[in-house]
């Protein structure tokens, strides 16, 4: 089993008592990714990925990926992954620079990020999958977007091969208009939109449960002057919501999920946000179980 993260241009990925560290760092005049490794008696580095990475998803000691888009003069945001056997890492063709990634084993690795530009130049909603042996694309869902309009990935959660989610929010290019929250499923064979039964629910992070469900940090993104947020959990066919733990007055925004493997634990990373002084929120990390 495996964990993965994203924030900014850095990854972190851990899978059995070992772990890896990615940091996008300047290189002369483009970018590369450090690749710190924990192998459970110390860190090592193990690679400089010549270019930036923006997930990372491990499944073993000996089985980890590095994923991202090569960015330069020439070759602007092509797709980029990089393959750890245990030795050294390997580049490897993909049709999707992953932003987020989730496997459930090495033989179903899932990433969700950008596949293409579209002819006005604005990126395209992309989805991959591996099967142990090559990655391949999935079709994207039409979500109604207009010519102006890009559909972001905030996160994604493998579940099986069969039980695939994707949250995400659709920006304006060209307005200020507020951005506006998306949830995929994949059930085997297409991708259909989900929606979450609560007014303004706007689904920004997710993650797996452990036992067949998922949770997803919902922020009411319209809300003034400060965003309305809580959890939301589907299992078993039906959705609940929780509060985000939050002193009175304040409004705790989940910004980044992690399942811990083999558990039915989560942790969490937000912001808490002072109703009556929006300016003075500070971060906080949250545990869901023991």
């Amino acid at each position: 089993m495996n964990s993965s993260a994203e924030q900014g241009d850095s990854a972190v990925a851990a899978a059995s008592g070992n772990a890896w560290i990615m940091n996008s760092v300047a290189a002369g005049a483009g970018n590369a990714t450090a690749v710190l490794h924990w192998t459970g008696r110390g860190w090592g580095a193990t690679a400089k990925l010549p270019t930036i990475v923006t997930s990372a998803v491990a499944t073993s000691a000996a089985n980890a990926w590095a994923l991202g888009a090569a960015v330069t003069s020439a070759t602007p945001g092509v797709p980029y992954a990089a393959h750890f056997n245990g030795r050294k890492w390997a580049a490897v063709r993909v049709p999707v620079a992953g932003l987020h990634a989730s496997a459930t084993s090495a033989k179903n690795i899932w990433a969700a990020g950008f596949s293409k530009l579209s002819s006005s130049g604005s990126p395209v909603l992309g989805i991959m999958d591996f099967n142990g042996k090559t990655w391949r694309a999935t079709p994207a869902p039409r979500l109604g977007l207009t010519a102006k309009q890009i559909a972001i990935p905030m996160g994604i959660a493998a579940l099986s091969a069969t039980n695939v989610w994707v949250a995400g929010i659709i920006v304006h290019t060209s307005t200020g208009a507020p951005p506006k929250a998306f949830l995929i499923h994949w059930n085997g064979t297409k991708w259909a939109a989900v929606k979450v039964p609560y007014a303004g629910a706007e689904p920004t992070v997710i993650a797996q449960d452990g036992h067949g469900g998922i949770w997803v940090g919902v922020t009411l993104l319209s809300s003034s002057p400060t965003p309305a947020a809580y959890l939301a959990h589907y299992g078993n066919g039906a959705w609940t919501r929780v509060a985000v733990p939050a002193p009175r007055g304040d409004v705790t925004i989940t910004q980044a999920l992690a399942w811990i493997p083999g558990t039915r634990s989560l942790w969490g990373f937000g912001e808490e946000v002072p109703v009556s002084s929006p300016a003075a929120a500070h971060g906080v990390i949250l545990k869901y179980g023991a």
